[in-house]
Order: C-alpha cells, then structure tokens, then sequence
C-alpha cells in the first residue's frame, strides 16, 4: 500500500471527516472498505486471503445498479429544476458508488443483472404489461421498492394480491423542519 500509486487512501476514518464519510458510507464499524471510481465493496469480520479476493473481484466485475421505473409520470431522477424528484436520492446512490439508471418498460425486458427496481409515485395508473413484469422480477429475487400515493390508483392490484398485500390509505410524512426530521435529514439524505 506504501508503495502503490493506486492507493489513494489508507487507514482508519476519522469520524470528524464528514466529506470522506459521504464519500465512503461505511455501513458498519469494524470493516475494510475498498472503493474505485465506479463501484465498492467491504469485507466484514476477520481479514482472510478468500474475503479480500473476493472483495477485489466483487469490485471490478460487479457493478451494483439501482433502477427507477420510469413512464408514468414517476419523478425524475434527473430533473433536479422541478421540486418533486429523486435527484438528491440518485446523487447519494451516486455516492455510494452505485450506477442510477431509469428503466422504462417500452425499452423492453429488465436487464438481466437488475437486483433493484424502485417504482416510484405514478401519475399514470400501470398496465397490465408493466405489473405482469414487476410479478415476474419479484418471483425471480429481485428487490421491488415501490412508493406510492395511497390517494391516487398505482394500477398494481393483481401484483398487491399475489403477494398478499392489502394497501391502506394512510399517509405518512415528516416535517423536516422538527428537532427528529432535522436530525434525519442530516444523518441521512435517503
């Protein structure tokens, strides 16, 4: 590590570091981070030969990718101009050395190596081609996180119902202008 050019940084954080504290994120204490410009990756517990290896292939040949669903009047991830947006929530995935990419289902099947899709709130109710893909993502493992407007028609209720779900309209928010939504805000932007 003295002796490489390719290591920028090597040591314990210092918690009063906040910029490299967003630049790394830790997820925990006690744990090797290794980041490039593209990707991350850490090894938790003892340090063995295998957990380094396999840290170090996990981080060039893995790219960890969120997706948004986009079409259906879902705030953008781009427009940060407009007040209703996951801008700022891309910008910490960013961060976090994860790629942020929309997804709309015009552009044909899912990518084979999507493990995360985040539905956003639609303006537009989805079809039955959408939820049918959504149903088929969920069945083969991957992660769905769907935000919605309890007031307003999502289209989903074959998926709600085959995964035995029963929506409830109820409306949580946050004022982040309290002591706690404060708080929140500063710990983390998500």
């Amino acid at each position: 590590a003295k002796s490489s050019k390719q290591i920028k940084y090597m040591g314990a954080l210092d918690l009063r570091d906040r910029e490299l504290l967003l630049k790394v994120q830790p997820s925990g204490f006690s744990r090797i981070i290794i980041l490039s410009k593209t990707n991350k990756s850490e090894v938790v517990g003892p340090l063995s030969e295998s957990k380094l290896t396999n840290a170090l292939v996990n981080l060039i040949k893995f790219k960890k990718t969120v997706y948004f669903l986009a079409g259906h009047g879902e705030p953008s991830i781009k427009d940060a101009s407009n007040e209703k947006n996951y801008a700022q929530v891309a910008k910490s995935l960013e961060i976090k050395a994860y790629e942020v990419k929309e997804w709309n289902y015009k552009q044909g099947a899912l990518p084979p190596e999507a493990k995360l899709l985040i539905a956003g709130d639609n303006n537009i109710p989805y079809g039955a081609d959408v939820e049918n893909t959504l149903l088929q993502f969920v069945a083969g493992g991957g992660k769905l996180l769907l935000i919605n407007n309890p007031y307003r028609e999502q289209g989903l209720n074959k998926f709600y119902e085959s995964i035995h779900l029963k929506p409830e309209n109820i409306l949580l928010t946050m004022d982040l202008n309290t002591p706690l939504g404060k708080q929140i805000s500063k710990q983390n932007v998500l």
